[in-house]
C-alpha cells in the first residue's frame, strides 16, 4: 500500500523539493522504527540502523551483536561484540569500530554527557554470522539490585 497507518516508523518531511518535481510534501528516508529506539543520552535517540551504518562501514566486519549493562550509579555500559573476517581483527579495528560508533549521535551525546560507555569486543562465539531477516537489536541486561 502506498499509505500505512500506525507502522510506528520515525521519519520527517523533506524540506528541500523533491528532484522529480512534484510539489507534494515528501518523506525522508525512514530512521527506523519507534518501538525499536534506545535512548542511552537525555536526548538523542539511537535506532538500530545508525549503529549498523557505523559498524558495517568498517571493512572486513561481518556481524555484530549489542549489550547495555545499566550500572545504576555510573555510566551504562554498551558492549558491541563484533564479529570480522578470520584474521583481520587488532586492537586498531577495535578503535576504529569504537570511534564510527562513537560518531551517531545518539552515542556521542550519551558518552559526551558521561551517560554511557562504550566498548568494542571481538564475539568470539561459534557460528556463522547471522542471515537473513531477522531483526537486529541490542540486548539490554536488567539491572541487578543486590538489595533485593
Amino acid at each position: 500500500p502506498l499509505i500505512r497507518y500506525c507502522t510506528g516508523d520515525v521519519a520527517a518531511f523533506r524540506l528541500a523539493p523533491c528532484t522529480c518535481g512534484t510539489t507534494l510534501r515528501t518523506l525522508d528516508a525512514v530512521r527506523g522504527r519507534w518501538c525499536d529506539r534506545i535512548t542511552p543520552g537525555a536526548r538523542e535517540a539511537l535506532f538500530i540502523g545508525h549503529l549498523d551504518e557505523a559498524v558495517f562501514g568498517i571493512p572486513d566486519v561481518l556481524d555484530y551483536r549489542g549489550e547495555i549493562h545499566p550500572a545504576g550509579a555510573g555510566p551504562d555500559r554498551l558492549t558491541l561484540f563484533v564479529k570480522a573476517c578470520p584474521g583481520a581483527w587488532s586492537d586498531a579495528m577495535a578503535e576504529r569500530l569504537r570511534k564510527q560508533a562513537l560518531a551517531v549521535p545518539a552515542l556521542a551525546e550519551a558518552s559526551r554527557e558521561g551517560l554511557l560507555h562504550l566498548a568494542v569486543e571481538p564475539d568470539t562465539r561459534e557460528g556463522a554470522p547471522s542471515t537473513g531477516t531477522a531483526k537486529r537489536r541490542i540486548h539490554i541486561e536488567p539491572e541487578r539490585n543486590p538489595g533485593r
